[in-house]
């Protein structure tokens, strides 16, 4: 085996001897790679000038990288379209035309083309159409040959107006051109093709948006007609890789209590025989390369793969022999399956990322990003499991500070946001940041966590802040018992949903925490409820704000002003469409009106996922300068 190094010098960052707070601010040099369909390029988002951007670079180091610029906005996706043609999806923050979501900001996009040299650059829009707020998602793409792309195509966010369900149009990338490839079906917000780009199978609500039904067609020749129906997107028999034999599809569905690959019939819509489950948990995706099946994706405590194909199994086990006692992932191959991108590292670390050519057998180094953080120091990353009050068994991640005996330290509970998600044992800036200053992390995942089996999902159903909260508070109790923390040195820590659990916290059980910092959280729920169901989902949006409680004025904690007994630090970005900034804003000024201990922060420029690097030190500093008043660590 050759290992040799590839890195890229002009990205490169003098190393220092400290760890300040900007190392964990700043934003990776590398991710999110994308090889070329033959191998010799590869697409990847990187930091350039504390903001990240699209960088296409040339495998056999010929030529400088090319950086793509889209302007003020958040790179989405990116696909190739053969060799030569990119196209990215980017998305902004803004309003659509004179209306507005109840005063709100939403989110819009767009399709930016270009070709592989970084010329040629232009949005992809129809000429016939004026401009729209969601400039649509690529479902097929074409080669070298064909450079077209299949995108679904909404003319409106607003789910009353005739647009809100989308189209699908054919696009001639080089030359922006639009034809018309499918009208729009009611109810229908999703299509989906086969290998070849014919549209095979759609999926949406019924009408009044509470069970979900599939539309499907066996070829080009025939007509999408309903074939099955669901209580539930996890119900539905949803076809993710057709079948040589043309009468069935492998899917995902949960049979047994957790989620599994089956044999689909596509006659008669049922599943068949289990080709590929793991005991215990959740299998979240079935991977494909150009059409056909690749292999499985789970997550126990770490992500797994498990490769069908035999090229990417004889690249995951020479990756394995190569770096013994890593987490190798791969996560890009060429059309051949001979060359691969895969990342390497520790749950303690940041990856390194590396380019395998299989044939050859030799690893070259593409990049180390956060380099600065990857010398050790940083704070051990395990799996614990603890009982929640009502005996069930709560998984969580525990992240010690370096050089610190585990005995009576300053804790942080940092709740996951979703919450339908799932943290992991994985490189994490906010808790690897805690952790240096000397704080034990600890990241609950709470009944109606992703992954676990259906039944601890639905566990989660109407416990917004109720037992999904005990879940989070039960953290403590269990931290504590275990001589691991200090009971009176407790503060609790979260984003999007987290934010919320941390604003709860405040007003619910402030006699378990001594401050909370919440990130993008929702202070209230019902008007998250007018806000999303006005757009996106209409009325699917509106039944699952419903569903997170029965009450859900009584668990907004913007109800609740007089009940927050401990200081809070509230940070929104005014550029978050995902919620919005009033959800704190307006809390903030119910708090000082009521003279409780509050700090508000607002990042004129910030996101929902802290894109920028400014935005992610200045939350950094600020929580570290509230936790130092509050909670300090020595």
């Amino acid at each position: 085996m050759i290992v040799a190094a590839f890195l890229l010098s002009t990205f490169s960052s003098e190393a220092l001897a400290e760890r300040p707070l900007e190392y964990f601010a700043t934003l990776p040099t590398f991710s999110n790679p994308t090889l070329s369909p033959d191998g010799t390029k590869i697409a990847v988002e990187m930091a350039v000038d504390g903001e990240q951007r699209m960088v296409i670079i040339g495998l056999d180091g010929s030529s400088k990288p090319v950086v793509v610029s889209a302007g003020e906005t958040e790179i989405w996706d990116i696909d190739w379209v053969g060799n030569d043609w990119l196209v990215l999806n980017v998305v902004f923050d803004g309003r659509i035309s004179e209306r507005s979501l109840f005063g709100e900001e939403t989110q819009m996009s767009r399709l930016i083309a270009f070709k592989a040299d970084g010329t040629d650059l232009h949005t992809l829009e129809s000429k016939k159409d004026k401009p729209l707020a969601n400039g649509g998602n690529v479902i097929w793409t074409g080669d070298d040959e064909n450079p077209e792309i299949l995108i679904s195509y909404p003319t409106s966010v607003f789910w009353k107006d005739p647009g809100f369900f989308p189209l699908v149009m054919r696009v001639n990338v080089p030359k922006n051109r639009f034809s018309l490839e499918l009208n729009p079906h009611e109810q229908v917000r999703n299509y989906y093709t086969d290998a070849d780009g014919v549209i095979r199978f759609g999926v949406g609500h019924e009408r009044g948006g509470r069970r979900v039904r599939l539309i499907y067609r066996d070829g080009a020749g025939s007509n999408l007609k309903e074939r099955a129906w669901a209580e539930g997107d996890d119900d539905l028999p949803v076809p993710s890789v057709f079948l040589e034999d043309g009468k069935s599809a492998i899917a995902l569905a949960t049979v047994d209590g957790y989620q599994g690959a089956y044999k689909l019939d596509l006659e008669t819509m049922t599943f068949g025989e289990k080709v590929y489950g793991v005991n215990g948990y959740d299998l979240d995706g079935i991977i494909t390369v150009d059409g056909e099946l690749a292999g499985y994706t789970w997550v126990d405590t770490v992500r797994q793969n498990f490769w069908i194909d035999p090229r990417l199994k004889t690249a995951q086990e020479l990756l394995d022999l190569t770096f013994p006692g890593k987490k190798v992932s791969i996560l890009t191959t060429d059309d051949d399956r001979n060359r691969v991108v895969a990342s390497i590292g520790t749950a303690a670390g940041p990856s390194e990322y590396y380019l395998l050519d299989v044939a050859k057998k030799d690893v070259r180094l593409l990049a180390k990003p956060l380099e600065q953080l990857a010398r050790g120091g940083n704070g051990s990353v395990t799996t614990v499991t603890y009982s929640a009050r009502d005996g069930l068994k709560i998984p969580a991640i525990l992240t010690l500070p370096p050089g610190r005996e585990a005995k009576g330290l300053p804790l942080i509970v940092l709740p996951h946001g979703g919450p339908r998600a799932r943290d992991i044992e994985r490189w994490d800036w906010w808790s690897q940041f805690l952790a240096d200053r000397g704080y034990a992390v600890i990241q609950p995942n709470y009944r109606g966590s992703t992954g676990f089996g259906k039944a601890f999902v639905d566990a989660g159903d109407g416990e917004w802040g109720l037992k999904m909260q005990d879940d989070v508070d039960d953290a403590v109790t269990w931290a504590v018992e275990k001589g691991l923390a200090d009971p009176e040195r407790v503060c609790i820590v979260g984003g999007s949903y987290g934010g919320y659990v941390a604003m709860r916290a405040a007003q619910r059980n402030p006699d378990i925490y001594r401050c909370a910092i919440s990130f993008a959280g929702v202070s209230d729920m019902p008007r998250m409820l007018r806000y999303s169901s006005d757009s996106y989902f209409g009325p699917s949006s509106r039944e699952y704000w419903l569903g997170r409680a029965d009450d859900l004025a009584r668990v907004s904690p913007i109800n609740h002003v007089d009940k927050f007994g401990i200081p809070i630090l509230l940070v929104h970005g005014k550029e978050d469409w995902r919620v919005p900034i009033n959800q704190s804003r307006e809390l903030a000024e119910k708090l000082k009106a009521a003279g409780k201990d509050v700090v508000y922060i607002e990042q004129a420029e910030g996101d929902h996922f802290f894109s920028r690097m400014a935005d992610r030190a200045q939350f950094l500093e600020e929580m570290e300068k509230f936790l130092d008043k509050h909670n300090p660590a020595s």
